[in-house]
């Protein structure tokens, strides 16, 4: 509130909720007004340009859902991205190419974030509401998801200590696991990926 007394030409709206990314997230998309929603958290850089880049994207692709890089400050990207734009089937693809913070999404009607799961919840579930959302907009509306390689978002990285490192691979790897249980993935999509979670918990602990 103190940043935003600084500029005097923006338009906002403080909305007070309790604790919870979810929740927090389902209290600002039943207040919006737009037909777009995008979701930053308070260490995202948005580059120049990038709302009309998404403009221009929905106003001339048929999508409903729109995914696209993310760099640290350093220009390392977050994900393992694909040097391409095309049109996710796959989901699979959700769960490799999309975060938090990197999707532009239409607003639809009963549109909500699963408040068992994101920072803050009351559970250890404490990732994967991003990917809970998508799963089920593509699952059972049919939505069109498109993937942009050229449009990006800056995600400041902060190191963190040894063991909060560990809480963070722990905790993040819980809401995985509830997305894969609750959307009923494949036993190959497990097994794949159970394998990547032991092997990054080593890579970290080592």
């Amino acid at each position: 509130l103190q940043i935003l007394k600084k500029y005097k030409n923006i338009r906002y709206k403080y909305i007070k909720c309790k604790k919870g990314l979810s929740l927090a997230r389902n209290k600002g998309i039943s207040k919006s007004n737009g037909d777009i929603l995008i979701f930053i958290d308070d260490d995202i850089i948005l580059e120049k340009n990038h709302i009309s880049k998404l403009n221009y994207e929905f106003n001339n692709k048929k999508i409903d859902i729109l995914c696209y890089n993310v760099i640290n400050q350093y220009n390392k990207k977050l994900l393992n991205y694909p040097d391409k734009k095309f049109y996710i089937s796959k989901i699979d693809e959700i769960f490799n190419f999309i975060s938090s913070v990197s999707f532009a999404i239409k607003k639809t009607n009963n549109l909500k974030f699963d408040t068992n799961i994101g920072l803050g919840s009351k559970n250890i579930f404490l990732s994967g509401e991003e990917t809970d959302l998508i799963i089920n907009e593509f699952k059972r509306r049919n939505k069109k998801i498109y993937f942009n390689n050229k449009i990006r978002i800056i995600h400041i990285e902060r190191k963190l200590k040894y063991l909060d490192q560990l809480k963070k691979q722990f905790f993040y790897g819980c809401g995985w696991i509830y997305v894969v249980q609750k959307q009923n993935i494949s036993k190959f999509f497990l097994f794949k990926n159970y394998l990547k979670v032991i092997f990054n918990f080593f890579f970290y602990f080592f």
